[in-house]
């Protein structure tokens, strides 16, 4: 009996620390300092970026081919950065996503996306009105530690 509880226990607590491996992660650059976002952020964070992203009316259509050299680039300015350890489906499931880079300020922001698949996608021209629910959400962020 005892070695079953102690199964059990083991068990939940894989399970546990597994769910806190796919928590979104969602880091930055803000002014050229580093940020971060607490981890009960992040899923707002997640829902007002995918909502941004979704309202673009020029999005990558795989004739134009980014690089990961763009990708890159984009993360060495001011940015924010989500990670996914699961890829998550956007543009109405048409793209699954494991990485995703907004290059700020967002007035000018665009979209990096790198897919399940590798590819790098670029998306821009967004909605005014959810810019400003994104940016709203972007005052989150904290000095990285």
């Amino acid at each position: 009996m005892r070695l079953a509880f102690v199964a059990v226990l083991f068990l939940f607590a894989t399970a546990v620390g597994r769910g806190a491996d796919d928590t979104p992660r969602a880091t930055g650059t803000v002014d050229g300092k580093k940020v971060q976002f607490p981890a009960s952020t992040v899923a707002e964070g997640v829902k007002v970026a995918t909502d941004l992203l979704e309202s673009c009316a020029s999005r990558s259509d795989g004739t134009i081919p980014y690089t990961e050299a763009e990708l890159v680039k984009a993360r060495q300015g001011d940015h924010l950065r989500m990670v996914f350890a699961r890829p998550i489906k956007v543009l109405g499931g048409d793209a699954k996503v494991s990485e995703l880079v907004f290059s700020l300020p967002v007035g000018r922001g665009v979209f990096w996306l790198r897919t399940d698949e590798g590819q790098v996608q670029r998306h821009s021209k967004f909605d005014f009105k959810k810019s400003q629910t994104f940016e709203t959400w972007l005052r989150n962020a904290r000095p990285a530690e």
